[in-house]
C-alpha cells in the first residue's frame, strides 16, 4: 500500500511539473497599449516590441493622418527592474494635398517594480524614458499602479512630461496625462477589455488646454513567446485640434 501510494505521489509529481514547464507563466505581458502593467521582464529575458499607432481625421482638418512606428527591445536586469531602448521613432504623416516621412528619435526607458499586483495589496512601479532627437529632448516620468483580482487586471497609470524643442531647444511643453484600463482573459489565448486615456498640455508651462479623452476597447492574442495587442479609441470630447479616432496595436516575440 504504501509503494503504491509513494509511486502515485511521484507520477502526480512529475505530471505537474511537465504542466509547469509546457504552460510557462508570462510575468511581463501587453494587455494594454495606452498603459502599462507593473509587471516587468523576468532576469535575463529579452523582448522585442513593434510598436504602429495611427491618428486622424480632426475636426480641424478631416484629411489629417498620421503613422507612428517604434522599434523596442526590452531586458530584465532583475525580476524586478526593467530597461528598454527604442531603436528608433518615426512617421508617416498625409493630408489631402501632402505627405512627409520623418524620423523623431531614439529613446531609453527603465521602470522599477515594488509592489506585485497579485499578492500585495496594489502591484506598484515607477518608469522613467529620455527620447533624444533633432532639435527635440523629452523627459517622461510615470507612477503605475495596477491590482489583478484573480484574472481580471485593472490598472492606473499618472504620467508627467517635459518637452524642448527648436534649435537650441527653447520651446518647451508641460503635459500630464491620467490612464485606466482593464483586462480579462477569454480563454484560447485571448483576452479583451476597456481603456481610458486623459491628458492637458500647455506651453512653457502655463495655460493648460482642456483635456482630450479617449476611449475603447482593447484585445490580446497570445500564442507562446509571441502577442500582438490592438485598442482602438474615439475622442469623447470636443478638441478640434485632436483627432477624432485613433489606434495602437504592439508586437511582442520573447527571445
Amino acid at each position: 500500500m504504501n509503494l503504491r501510494l509513494n509511486c502515485t505521489t511521484a507520477v502526480l509529481a512529475v505530471v505537474i511539473s511537465l504542466c509547469c514547464q509546457t504552460a510557462p507563466c508570462h510575468a511581463h505581458d501587453r494587455k494594454l497599449v495606452w498603459s502599462y502593467e507593473t509587471t516587468t521582464a523576468a532576469q535575463g529575458e529579452w523582448e522585442y516590441e513593434q510598436w504602429v499607432t495611427y491618428k486622424g481625421g480632426s475636426a480641424a482638418d478631416p484629411s489629417s493622418n498620421r503613422l507612428d512606428f517604434r522599434e523596442e527591445i526590452e531586458h530584465g536586469i532583475t525580476d524586478n527592474w526593467q530597461i528598454a531602448f527604442y531603436l528608433s521613432d518615426w512617421r508617416v504623416s498625409w493630408d489631402a494635398t501632402s505627405s512627409q516621412t520623418q524620423w523623431r528619435d531614439v529613446a531609453f526607458e527603465t521602470i522599477y517594480r515594488f509592489t506585485e499586483p497579485d499578492t500585495d495589496i496594489l502591484g506598484s512601479a515607477i518608469y522613467g524614458e529620455v527620447k533624444v532627437g533633432d532639435n527635440l529632448l523629452v523627459l517622461e516620468g510615470k507612477l503605475l499602479l495596477e491590482k489583478d483580482i484573480g484574472p481580471l487586471v485593472m490598472v492606473y497609470n499618472f504620467t508627467l512630461e517635459a518637452k524642448w524643442e527648436g534649435t537650441r531647444l527653447t520651446e518647451s511643453v508641460g503635459e500630464y496625462k491620467n490612464s485606466f484600463g482593464l483586462s480579462h482573459p477569454l480563454g484560447g489565448g485571448l483576452s479583451a477589455g476597456f481603456e481610458l486615456e486623459q491628458f492637458s498640455e500647455a506651453a512653457a508651462w502655463e495655460d493648460w488646454s482642456a483635456s482630450t479623452v479617449y476611449a475603447g476597447p482593447n484585445a490580446q492574442y497570445r500564442s507562446g513567446k509571441f502577442f500582438v495587442t490592438a485598442a482602438p479609441q474615439w475622442q469623447v470630447t470636443n478638441q478640434d485640434s485632436e483627432p477624432d479616432f485613433r489606434i495602437r496595436m504592439i508586437v511582442g516575440l520573447e527571445f
